[in-house]
């Protein structure tokens, strides 16, 4: 008899680092915390297992992302990581938590870290699955 097989990736949820995010801007209006957050939270693990990237973009090196942001800011786009072997990571792993932390933080760079509070985008289960879904409406 012969065999199947399937592979089905499960990023994690950890919607919970919007929330962090947020509230840690939103009280102290510090962009040292804030790049702590993200380097701590979601690029430490890029940096260290992607060596690679420290010929594009040291993640490891504050000044250095905060000067491709919007590289960044693209290749993390949900549209890249569907059709571009450039998405960042490209491992796809990257969840819709630290996508979202990522763009509020690339967000407060490219205004030049306003000291205003920011709010959580709002999200919602049907929107982050809707891309995996065929479109039933229109008979596709």
């Amino acid at each position: 008899g012969a065999s199947f097989y399937t592979a089905i990736r499960v990023l994690s949820f950890d919607d919970a680092f919007v929330d962090q995010f947020v509230q840690l801007w939103n009280s102290t209006f510090d962009p040292a915390k804030a790049w702590d957050f993200v380097y701590s939270n979601i690029l430490y693990l890029y940096d260290m297992v992607f060596p690679v990237m420290l010929r594009f973009v040291p993640l490891g090196e504050r000044a250095r992302v905060e000067g491709a942001v919007d590289q960044v800011l693209t290749l993390i786009a949900p549209s890249y990581f569907a059709e571009s072997t450039l998405a960042m990571p490209i491992t796809r792993d990257l969840s819709q938590g630290k996508r979202t932390v990522l763009q509020l933080w690339g967000g407060l760079v490219k205004r030049n870290y306003p000291p205003q509070p920011i709010s959580k985008p709002p999200t919602y289960v049907g929107q982050r699955l809707s891309h995996l879904l065929p479109d039933v409406g229109s008979g596709a």
